[in-house]
């Protein structure tokens, strides 16, 4: 593809907000509120973006009129309409129209916040961990009811004042956060018959007769005139032998084990003398969660400093997906460090302007944004941080900004990056939605991709599962995108395997071809041929296996 059809592409993609066009090579100082001389002294290098038509300056996202302009106070902009705290939280202010501040002096912080200084010299309420709200007025946050705590599945959370305790059930033992399983059957006597086998299960124990007997388990009697034997074969009888997570797997008609998940350790059975499941440690520094080590760094760094001392010590900043877990487990280090505030993040958009990627290659197809956010026209804000409090809300700054940092490494090695499906030897992602063969073409190789290549009914297995809806989707198949429509030949996006094996409906796939034809895979896994330029119900993705190293 050409350089020239490359800029086309982002041009397309690109929306900018009313009264702003879309400009190759335009100014990098745009006329704002605060400077609208900017353009006249700009010594940076053009860009390209979305700038303010003539008559309009930047007022924070937005092209107004100069009259429009919202209020200057202590060198820091606020649009008409912000609010905000000052002199200790004291008084609230709001920026009634151009230069026009109008301050309430009889406001407080709430019995259950704190006045916390903001960058820019803004002020703000922010309620204490464990309690919610906005300015002075934060509750209680029940995390037992909303799910927001960590106690183990096996304990009884108890909502407390800004937190919560955790409780271990009967049959089980630890912290509340760390519930085992007490096996009765070896630590103790069980009360099972002498012809009984004792069976250990999560809180409790089960007596079985052996073959032969029969009764409760507790009392087992002989049977009597009986000519059939129960034999107990594989996993449909030891499964329970298996300790929670495992998998209980039948070798042959008589032998069975028990299977880890991926990443631990051992031989998955319960007992005395057998090793379970064990997930290895993470590095001093380090706090596993989820196949991850999370080390919470402090010391302020800028983006790339803060960057590189990840890396040397074998991650990236973090990436956060939004799983539930993950922001739960983050929220408790939180909680005990006492740590609030804004963290860097793995999140930039250093490849195109607006497009915000994971660094470490993790799917970014959900972001959790805070209100007003991503400044997708702020050509110097690239980076990007995590409100480390109640909100878990992503802000863009400028990667020059100083902030503590959030790195992440694997705990063990995968075949994907996180939010990627392994099929076949391939990682997999699909994203649903009114896409372009150019738009999705774009987005796979933003994610490090490229559209799927199906070369054998096996492949086509695996990504007709991994659509789970009745829209068809983008594959990689084209003629005349990537290659010049006289060729009058299909090949595949990623330019390596040849067109030997296809599933065309019933008279698709011809040549030749007038304008560029690009095919899509239907939910049933048959292929049709489109025009590149419409658009489909959504599109497939694929990378080869990531080959991380093992980390221990």
């Amino acid at each position: 593809m050409s350089v020239c059809d490359y800029t086309c592409l982002v041009c397309a993609a690109a929306t900018c907000q009313p009264n702003a066009d879309y400009v190759v090579g335009g100014t990098s100082c745009p006329p704002t509120c605060t400077d609208p001389g900017a353009p006249g002294r700009c010594t940076s290098a053009p860009v390209s973006g979305c700038v303010c038509r003539p008559g309009y300056v930047q007022s924070a996202d937005k092209c107004v009129r100069p009259e429009m302009c919202g209020c200057v106070v202590n060198g820091e902009y606020f649009v008409i309409g912000d609010k905000w705290f000052r002199n200790k939280c004291s008084e609230f202010c709001t920026c009634a129209s151009a230069d026009d501040v109008v301050c309430d002096s009889h406001v407080a912080c709430n019995s259950a916040a704190t006045c916390r200084p903001l960058p820019g010299g803004e002020e703000d309420c922010v309620c204490n961990a464990g309690y919610t709200g906005f300015n002075y007025n934060c509750t209680d946050v029940d995390e037992c009811t909303t799910r927001r705590h960590r106690c183990h599945d096996a304990a009884d959370c108890v909502n407390t004042a800004g937190a919560y305790t955790c409780h271990c059930r009967p049959g089980f033992t630890g912290n509340g956060f760390s519930c085992t399983d007490i096996d009765e059957c070896a630590s103790q006597t069980p009360a099972c018959d002498v012809n009984a086998l004792c069976v250990n299960e999560l809180g409790s124990f089960q007596c079985v007769c052996h073959t032969g007997y029969e009764g409760d388990g507790l009392y087992c009697t002989e049977k009597v005139d009986t000519f059939e034997h129960d034999i107990h074969l594989g996993c449909s009888f030891y499964k329970d032998f298996c300790v929670e997570g495992a998998t209980c797997v039948d070798l042959t008609n008589v032998t069975w084990a028990c299977e880890c998940p991926e990443g631990a350790r051992g031989d998955g059975q319960k007992g005395v003398n057998q090793t379970g499941c064990r997930y290895p440690d993470c590095p001093k520094g380090y706090t596993g969660q989820g196949g991850y080590c999370y080390m919470l760094v402090t010391e302020p760094l800028t983006a790339d400093d803060a960057s590189a001392y990840c890396g040397s010590r074998g991650g990236d900043l973090a990436a956060v997906s939004g799983d539930t877990n993950q922001i739960e487990f983050l929220h408790e280090q939180v909680v005990l460090g006492n740590h609030q505030g804004a963290y860097w993040v793995g999140l930039r958009d250093s490849t195109i302007q607006g497009v915000y990627m994971w660094q470490d290659g993790t799917s970014s197809s959900s972001l959790n944004w805070a209100p007003k956010q991503p400044k997708r026209n702020y050509p110097l804000k690239d980076c990007v941080t995590i409100d480390m409090g109640t909100t878990f809300t992503l802000t863009t700054r400028l990667c020059s900004d100083a902030y503590p940092f959030i790195c992440r490494r694997p705990l063990f090695a995968r075949p994907c990056h996180e939010g990627w499906t392994f099929a076949n030897g391939q990682c997999y992602v699909t994203e649903d939605g009114s896409f372009t063969y150019y738009t999705a073409y774009l987005k796979c190789t933003l994610y490090g991709g490229d559209l799927a290549t199906i070369t054998s009914v096996a492949q086509s297995t695996s990504v007709t599962k991994l659509l789970g809806t009745t829209a068809d989707h983008w594959m990689g198949l084209q003629v005349g995108f990537l290659t010049p429509i006289t060729d009058q030949t299909f090949t595949w996006a990623e330019g390596i395997a040849p067109v030997n094996y296809t599933n065309w409906v019933n008279g698709q796939g011809v040549t030749p071809v007038t304008a560029a034809t690009c095919g899509v895979v239907e939910p049933s896994g048959q292929w049709l041929a489109r025009p590149c330029d419409q658009t489909s119900g959504g599109f497939v993705c694929q990378k080869r296996s990531g080959g991380e190293a093992l980390i221990f």
